[in-house]
């Protein structure tokens, strides 16, 4: 057993194969020998108790050795140089930051949903769980995840950072989806993208997007038409190892699905030239923003980044660039929206600066201290006047309306606001008052609900304002350029349509 423990020693930790041939050529043994001898070493000597390799190959180390920086940096060497899923999720997950949802692991991880004689997305994280170079972690702004442990893979990047890229790729998705509508790329209601309700899967697999595709080569006697299906990931260069997750969904999907061939898109900042010759040999499309859509949306998604990584301070002192990211990105605007939400927060918090002065806080995330309910607190206001002012907004299409329900739904997170203000100590003592401010209108039935809750409502105010009157605020307050955005991207857009309200 010493020459085991000696090899450990040389090698670091090691799986099987590769400790095996170590000892094969070192002692002059033959492979069968090398075997026999790893299978009877005992303590000091110990393996990973379950299979993380291919055909149930243990991975070995010494005791003293569990935990250490070369244990993880060869572990994920030899997972990666088997073509391991576990490789794949971990690889995937690092060029996303280290931070992903419990939802939407799956999509990364490279391995299916469910598919016999494949191990499972919640299989893989589960093991990586118990494996401990993941944990699941309530992240504040993020909810239920999965994190990357920073002392074995990789260490993740800040939460914000993980929200403002999130938000980034909404919009991006949004434009990638109007662009396969546009061009006939997929069937036009029926493509689905990352945020929606309905189920993004095609075969056993999750994906960012997905639609079917009627294109000529997607069609046959067999088959009605095959899936337009797309991962995005934005802040990142891929290299080989972290498109590997995409090559493998689309390979395995290939050979065990009957659903129709896939037109696969992965869509990154940039890539490896390894990355572009991995992914071109597997029949991907291997998309940047700018070869899709051009260099000047290219260029406003990354200053999109940078203006949404310092958001509260643009709002307040900045609105033009707000302005100026509306127009770069127009042209991708989606109908979900995502892009005139996320910058028609900023435009709100500038008009309540100016209106009442103070400070304010964007896109605060708050857990109630007793229920332990969640809420996004978009715009926390600090009025000179010894008000704090909690405002939810709601950016609609032109002509868009806020309905009943979104008024109880603003309600119903009420006293989870109201649990923040009251444990800061910098605003428990300020008189408090909520908001709910909106681009559209609110429809009548809203209207009668927030009238009763207003009057319900004393120590603790709500109000509401609908595009017009903050259109009527940005004039009252000579904010001309705040004006012409309201007009042009949220009151008279040209692309309004009711039937996407």
């Amino acid at each position: 057993m010493t020459e085991v423990i000696d090899a450990l020693k040389s090698l670091g930790p090691a799986r099987a194969s590769r400790l095996a041939r170590y000892l094969a050529d070192k002692h002059n043994w033959t492979d069968e020998n090398a075997r026999q001898r790893l299978s009877r070493a005992r303590d000091p000597v110990k393996r990973y108790p379950k299979p993380l390799f291919p055909k149930n190959e243990r991975f070995f180390y010494l005791k003293d050795q569990r935990n250490t920086e070369l244990y993880w940096s060869n572990l994920h060497r030899d997972l990666r140089e088997t073509g391991s899923v576990y490789a794949c999720a971990t690889d995937s997950l690092t060029a996303r930051g280290g931070v992903v949802s419990v939802t939407g692991f799956a999509t990364i991880s490279g391995a299916p949903v469910s598919l016999k004689k494949q191990i499972p997305s919640q299989g893989v994280a589960d093991a990586l769980v118990e494996l401990r170079v993941l944990d699941q972690l309530d992240v504040p702004g993020l909810g239920d995840c999965y994190v990357l442990n920073p002392y074995a893979i990789a260490s993740p990047i800040p939460p914000s950072e993980v929200r403002v890229r999130r938000q980034a790729e909404a919009i991006l998705l949004d434009g990638l989806r109007e662009w396969a509508r546009r061009n006939g790329f997929a069937s036009y209601d029926k493509i689905t993208i990352r945020g929606d309700d309905a189920p993004l899967k095609v075969g056993q697999f999750a994906w960012d997007l997905t639609g079917p595709c009627y294109l000529a080569p997607m069609t046959g006697r067999k088959m009605r038409h095959g899936f337009l299906v797309a991962d995005v990931c934005l802040s990142t260069t891929f290299d080989v190892a972290e498109i590997a997750y995409f090559v493998r969904k689309v390979q395995i999907y290939s050979r065990t699905s009957n659903s129709g061939p896939l037109l696969p898109i992965i869509m990154a900042d940039s890539f490896t030239g390894d990355a572009l010759k991995a992914g071109h040999a597997a029949g991907l499309v291997m998309a940047t923003p700018q070869s899709l859509f051009g260099r000047q949306i290219a260029n406003g998604l990354s200053s999109l980044i940078a203006t949404l990584s310092n958001a509260a301070a643009v709002a307040a002192a900045n609105p033009q660039q707000v302005l100026n990211l509306l127009a770069s990105l127009s042209e991708i605007e989606g109908r979900a929206g995502n892009l005139r939400g996320v910058l028609f927060e900023l435009l709100c918090g500038h008009l309540s600066k100016k209106e009442t002065g103070g400070s304010i806080d964007l896109g605060i995330n708050h857990t109630h201290k007793k229920t332990y309910e969640k809420a996004d607190l978009d715009i926390v206001c600090v009025q000179e006047a010894g008000i704090v002012r909690v405002i939810e907004c709601k950016a609609k299409n032109p002509g868009g309306t806020v309905a009943k329900f979104e008024v109880e739904k603003w309600l119903a997170k009420l006293p989870v606001h109201q649990d923040y203000v009251s444990n800061s100590r910098h605003l428990r003592e300020r008189n408090q008052q909520y908001c709910l401010w909106t681009s559209g209108e609110f429809d009548a039935d809203a209207l009668v609900l927030l009238k009763e809750e207003h009057a319900k409502r004393t120590r603790k105010p709500i109000a509401w304002r609908s595009g017009k009157d903050l259109r009527k605020i940005a004039a009252e307050l000579k904010l001309k350029a705040i004006g012409d955005a309201l007009d042009q991207h949220y009151l008279k857009h040209p692309l309004s349509d009711l039937s996407f309200q």
